[in-house]
Parts: C-alpha cells; structure tokens; sequence
C-alpha cells in the first residue's frame, strides 16, 4: 500500500515560487518523493462548489497544487508527528493574488559548472526568473557545457569581467542598448559586488548603494564603523609593517592578519608573536592578490557564528544564528596547515537565547550603519564573554560541542564582528538553512536584485517551527596540479580552482549507501593550498556534506 499527502491551496492566486512545496517539505524523513503540479504562473484555484473537500476526493484532484508520497511503512504515531510537521511547514502565505511576469536577470560569475550547481537554476526558473550568465571568455561554447545549460539559462554574455575600475562601465555598455529586458544584476562573487552595485545603479535598477558595498567588502572599512577594541590598522607592505612594529610596539597578541578585501577565510592567519606575525604577512603578500592591503586587528575568544538576517526597508523579517565550532587556526595556529576556513557549522544554534538575540542585534545595526536596508547579509562574529565555550564531549574527546563556561564572565556578552557579506550564504550554507527554516537564501538574493519586495517578504518566512537538525562538514585534502589537471583535461590551471566539481568527477558519489544516509547535500571545491598558508604547488580538494537528523543534534 502507499500513502500520498496533497496540498490544497485555501485562496485563489498564483503561487509565489513554483518550488514552494519541493522546499518547504525538504528534509521530512518520512516523504519520499514530492511532486509540483503547477509550474512559475500557473492560476490556481481553491473553490470546488463548496463541497466537503475531505469526503469528494475527485473534486481535490484537480485542486492540488503538489503532492508527496510517504513511506508506507509509516507507523499510526508516527503519521500524526508527520501532519505536525507538515502543519509547520506549510503554514504561511504563498500565493499572490495577482498574476506575475517573468525577470530577466544577468548573473556575473568567473568560469563555474551549471551542472554541479544546478540547484539554483532551477530555482530560479521556479521564480519565473530567467538568467543570463556575463563571463569573460567563452568556456560556455564547450559542447558538454552547451549541453548542461540549454535547460538552465536563457544565454550567455561574454564580457571582460576583470575587477578593475572600467567593469561598471563594461556591464552598462554591454546592457544599455537592452534597458527594457533587463531587470536585475547579480554578483557571483564578493569581488564583484561593488562594481555590479554601481552598473546597477547608472541603469536604474534595484540595488543597495555602491558606498555600501564598498564598506562591507572591505575589512578595514568594516573595522571602523565598528567600536575600537584594542590594535587595528591596515599596510600595504612589508615596510608599512616594519615601520608600524617600531614606531607602535603591539603588546596585545594573538592578533589576526587577513586581506582587506579577502573571502572565504583566505589567507587568514593567527600570530602569537611579532616574528609569526612578520612570517604570517609576508606569506599573504605572496598569495594573495597584487595591490591590495593587509588588515591586522585583534584576535577575540569566544563561540564563532554565523548571523544570517533578511531586511526590508530596515525591517527584520529574518534572522538566524548557525554555530561555527573552532577551526584548526582556533585549536592550533603554529600547525602547516592550521586555516581559519569553516570546517564546520551546526544549525539551529544552542548559544544562550540571550546572547543570540544580542548577536542579531548588533549585527543588524552594523549592517544598517553601512548604508543597507533591505537585502540578504550572511555575516559573521564571534560572542566576547560569552557563557558558554566549545569543550570534548563527554565520552569523546575528539566531537567539541558548546558548554557552559567554568567560571562566568564579570561582564555581560557582547559581539565582535568579523564581517559583513552583503549576499547570500554560499551554496550549502544556505541549504542548511532552507532544511531548517524553509527559507531559501539564493531566491531571496535574486527577487531583492529584481525589486520583487512582496514576494521577497512571502519568500522570507520560516517554519513556526525548526524542521531538523543539520550539520556542514568540509574536509581539506593535499591534492597535486597533476592529480587536478587529469580530471578536468584541456583545462586552464588558472581556472581549476573556479568551478564546483561536478558529479562525474565527485568521489561522494561512490560511496556505500550505508556510510551516506544521513547526506542530503554534497558539493567539492578545489582550491589553491597558498591561499591557506600551504604550499604554493599543492591544492586543496574540499569536501563539503551538509548532515540532517530529525531526532537530535548530536
């Protein structure tokens, strides 16, 4: 026997994301497959004469907007905490009562794999939106790659993309002569969110102020709107750093050094003194990119977190903490290979609910004191005297979990912000989200870049409930440029370290099923292993798993 659950709309309209019920119902243990039956402006009625709907099973055929199959097995206790679930899920509103029109938006990205990141497109198809890839080069004209995108994107620009001061004048000329069929710009990088800021202002479309991008991206910009909390201060060489050192001895190690306008913990090193310090800079300048500036500030102790918050006109109508336990700089910064990249993050948080509604408060008065009002911002911080830290486990000296602290701070908690990302979390930090919350970041990030502001605020809303517990795992591995080069034949190594892996080349996918159970989302990276203080021949593979459990968060 089987057991299907179908969703009846109660109002008529149009559905404000045709992938609403494929994300809300994301992750239910019990629901084994999901099905839409109506696809980006499809009406959709609720009236049936007014019939009992629950005893006229032919009138709620054609009444379903989507459906689910669950597991047969599913035991009578069991299928009430499924109606709950369900219930929690599905209660908000999501239908429009006016028809939609399709957006095109232009997507600026280096090289990428449609294939490994098909997700979004889809999702963006589900929001009637069309998207139009600007790349330099044409990487897109390959023919298995003209094959993966037929489906996914409305076309391809090519354009130099280079971060130079000409790109906002590039995309205005490139887009100018079709103002009409243009609806939104969108940055695929955090290099580009200035400059795509600033084209979208000179055509008139929806964006956030170009001064405020220019704040958020750079960390030492950051650093000074924030209050001053021991050393902080910016170089641009090495000389910049012998001189500072002898004219202003710093006494308050351990201290962080990072570039002032890096990303994804690149090049972020801790220093416990003055010759690791010099070491750790010197490294950074070779690594990093030319031209720009090294920030070094203060090192804060204290639980890590990610503070993602969804804001319309200053409003909070989103907000989430993720917890972020220590990454191997945190445990051992002396260590080859010690990085500050996230190697872990759990969600939904058990920091203290005081000291979470703290961090969100702080955190969204930073954003607001940058220039933003309405957006998506994925930030990140850290909680000074918190009551809490991470410690081993009892039982396991290797799995660290937040506990309390053994003496409690003299002063009351407070945040340290790290920094602000006026974008969406990356690929599987919002999945994580989306399992959780039912609130699907990358959607968001799209509908605020077309000025969709009600289906903004509908696609914002969460569960009444947390759906499950979920945790990101990534693994770093030594790779060779010859080991890389084999799997992506013909490639520019300069371009190895750009696309998602795809599912071909992904060795997730070759494991047992019984070791991959609790596994609903997989993406690898590989990145240059300079650009986390190893060696500049060698590549790091990164391996992120996103983990569900309906039970429990251990």
């Amino acid at each position: 026997s089987a057991i299907a659950v179908l969703v009846v709309p109660t109002s008529d309209g149009y559905m404000a994301d045709a992938g609403f019920l494929a994300k809300r119902l994301a992750g239910v243990k019990a629901v084994t497959q999901i099905v839409s039956f109506v696809e980006f402006n499809d009406r959709i009625n609720a009236d049936c004469g007014h019939q009992d709907l629950e005893s006229n099973l032919l009138c709620l055929l054609p009444l379903a907007i989507g459906g689910a199959s669950i597991d047969a097995d599913i035991s009578g206790d069991q299928l009430k905490v499924l109606e709950s679930q369900i219930h929690n899920r599905l209660q908000c509103t999501w239908i429009s009562p006016c028809a939609l029109s399709r957006r095109r938006v232009f997507y600026i990205i280096d090289h990428l794999s449609l294939s490994a990141t098909r997700g979004k497109w889809q999702m963006a198809l589900g929001l009637g939106l069309d998207i139009v890839i600007i790349s330099s080069g044409q990487w897109w004209l390959d023919p298995q790659v003209v094959a993966e995108w037929k489906s996914l994107v409305a076309g391809f620009i090519s354009l130099d993309i280079t971060t130079d001061r000409g790109l906002p004048s590039r995309l205005v000329a490139a887009l100018k002569g079709n103002i009409d069929n243009i609806h939104g710009l969108v940055p695929g990088a955090d290099k580009y969110l200035t400059a795509v800021a600033k084209a979208a202002s000179a055509l008139g479309l929806p964006t956030s102020s170009p001064e405020a991008y220019t704040i958020s991206t750079s960390k030492q910009l950051t650093r000074d709107l924030e209050k001053p909390i021991g050393t902080s201060f910016e170089i641009r060489s090495m000389t910049d750093l012998h001189m500072h050192l002898r004219n202003s001895p710093i006494r308050d190690y351990p201290l962080i050094s990072k570039p002032a306008h890096g990303s994804m913990s690149t090049c972020v090193f801790k220093s416990n003194n003055e010759s690791e310090l010099l070491a750790n800079v010197s490294k950074t300048f070779s690594a990093w990119r030319a031209g720009d500036a090294i920030v070094i500030e203060r090192y804060c102790e204290g639980p890590e977190c990610d503070v993602n918050i969804v804001l319309l006109n200053g409003e909070l109508l989103f907000s989430e903490v993720v917890d972020e336990p220590p990454s191997t700089a945190d445990l051992d910064s002396t260590s080859p290979m010690a990085t500050f990249a996230e190697s872990q993050a759990i969600t939904p948080s058990i920091l203290p609910a005081n000291e979470q509604a703290e961090l969100i408060a702080s955190v969204k008065e930073s954003v607001l004191r940058q220039g933003f009002h309405s957006g998506v911002f994925h930030c990140e911080a850290r909680v000074r005297d918190s009551t809490v830290q991470y410690a081993p486990l009892a039982g396991s000296e290797a799995m660290l979990d937040l506990q309390p602290v053994p003496v409690s701070p003299t002063e009351p908690s407070s945040t340290f912000l790290l920094e602000v990302n006026a974008r969406c979390p990356g690929l599987m930090s919002a999945s994580a989200t989306l399992l959780t919350s039912g609130v699907d970041f990358w959607s968001l990030q799209l509908l605020a870049a077309v000025g969709e502001w009600e289906r903004f605020q509908q696609c914002a809303q969460r569960f009444v409930d947390e759906g499950c517990y979920v945790m990101l795992d990534t693994y770093f591995v030594d790779v060779s440029a010859q080991y890389v080069q084999s799997l992506f034949p013909g490639l520019d190594i300069s371009h190895i370290g750009k696309p998602y892996i795809d599912e071909a080349h992904n060795p997730m996918t070759a494991l047992d099923s019984t070791l991959t159970s609790n596994v609903v989302r997989h993406a690898a990276m590989v990145k240059p292993a300079a650009m986390y203080g190893g060696d500049e021949d060698k590549w790091l593979w990164l391996e992120t798993v996103v983990l569900l459990s309906n039970d429990s968060r251990e």
